[in-house]
């Protein structure tokens, strides 16, 4: 097909550009943006009720491995730590009860990026609205050992 006036071309394919340089930019001006839910370490922001999600161990010789299953049983994966403003912590034993109900109270403290729980303290790697995540290492017979603790925040 031959086009007698160039113009109209030039016009049509301004205006496909255009259209896809808009919905390029609508669609991924729309992303969400996971940055977003970060939330700074303190005693405010901490303050919630989590459920654990995951345990995972690495150590110097061995790669990271989820070991949630080995360390709680079915019945303990559904329970809940509950940090409240005034320092004190419950554990709940929710859901699934366990043959002999694990319910306690105890004390938590936040020092910069180091939590302290029961009496152990641990530090913080990430906090989100969605979840917190800390861990501890340890070196036994040379071997360091990380294990990460991922928590659910409802």
């Amino acid at each position: 097909m031959l086009i007698k006036n160039p113009n109209i071309m030039l016009r049509s394919f301004t205006k496909t550009l255009a259209l896809v340089l808009f919905a390029t930019a609508t669609f991924t001006a729309c992303k969400k943006n996971h940055d977003d839910d970060s939330l700074a370490i303190t005693k405010e922001n901490l303050v919630a009720t989590y459920t654990l999600s995951s345990m995972k161990m690495k150590g110097t010789n061995y790669p990271e491995a989820d070991v949630t299953s080995q360390f709680y049983d079915a019945c303990e994966r559904d329970d809940q730590t509950v940090l409240k403003s005034d320092g004190t912590m419950s554990y709940v034993d929710a859901g699934t009860k366990c043959s002999s109900a694990g319910d306690y109270t105890s004390t938590w403290s936040i020092s910069g990026s180091k939590i302290t729980i029961d009496g152990d303290e641990y530090t913080v790697k990430s906090l989100t609205k969605g979840q917190l995540v800390y861990e501890v290492s340890s070196t036994y017979s040379g071997q360091t050992v990380t294990v990460t603790y991922t928590y659910s925040r409802k």
